[in-house]
């Protein structure tokens, strides 16, 4: 009997994001985009591939 092929998936893959608050507003960050992510006392800064965030503790 030969190998069935494979069954096509119907779920398409979802990308892992996060939503961070900025500036009163929340805005999703692709985590794969994250380069870097800082301290600096009482803010957080998250650097990602297109943007800056800087966020407060």
């Amino acid at each position: 009997m030969p190998p069935r092929p494979p069954i096509p998936s119907l779920v398409e893959p979802v990308e892992a994001f996060i939503y961070v608050r900025t500036d009163r507003r929340a805005v999703k960050a692709i985590l794969r985009d994250i380069q870097c992510v800082e301290s600096q006392k009482d803010y957080v800064r998250i650097v990602t591939s297109t943007d800056k965030f800087l966020l407060i503790k």
